[in-house]
């Protein structure tokens, strides 16, 4: 059986705010290095992941879509992360806006209230993911959502969605909201996650 090699990015933020630990962060750190796999027809894939952890700021939301203008073809498939203090289910962000309002400070200490990320960006941008290949029936617990909020989370979303449509990628980028491991437990998470590139890249 033929084997195909993939690389998958996952990328989660550090802690900010008042917390004091981040579900992002500590889901992708348990990806990093990790090699999982999948059958499909005649061949094997065989994912190889690897985890960034970005700084909640304007640098860390700009670090992924630097990371791609740079060397576009890296990854097979990006997975973001980010903490939603408020959700129960995870929300599997289908757009980005191109909007800042900061609620409280990011880590560097920008407190921006109704901005533009870019300009003159687009209003808003889609996943580059093929949501209709997204199979949530196993999942009830994971759900589509249409606002990424106005933090950095989807500043990160929209400055990396950006890049992919300017360099005309054909690369799943999708972002992912996480309940905190107190509202769904981290193993449910990471099994979910764990599930995606094989959806992505299926029909690849």
């Amino acid at each position: 059986m033929a084997k195909i090699k993939k690389s998958i990015l996952i990328t989660g933020f550090e802690p900010f705010a008042e917390h004091q630990t981040n579900i992002s962060q500590d889901i992708a750190n348990a990806f990093a290095g990790k090699i999982t796999s999948f059958k499909n027809k005649d061949c094997t894939y065989e994912l190889h992941w690897q985890a960034e952890i970005l700084n909640v700021d304007e640098q860390g939301s700009s670090q992924i879509a630097n990371m791609l203008k740079q060397k576009p073809n890296a990854f097979d498939a990006i997975i973001q992360c980010g903490l939603c203090e408020t959700c129960t289910q995870i929300h599997i962000e289908t757009k980005a806006k191109n909007r800042l309002h900061m609620r409280v400070a990011d880590n560097a200490g920008r407190k921006i209230e109704d901005a533009l990320i870019i300009p003159d960006g687009p209003h808003e941008l889609m996943t580059s993911t093929p949501l209709e290949n997204l199979n949530l029936d196993s999942f009830p617990y994971a759900k589509t959502s249409e606002d990424a909020g106005a933090y950095v989370c989807n500043e990160t979303y929209f400055r990396s969605l950006l890049t992919v449509q300017a360099k005309q990628l054909s690369l799943p980028l999708i972002f992912l909201h996480l309940p905190s491991a107190e509202k769904m437990n981290f193993a449910d998470q990471y099994k979910f996650i764990e599930s995606l590139p094989e959806q992505f890249l299926r029909t690849r």
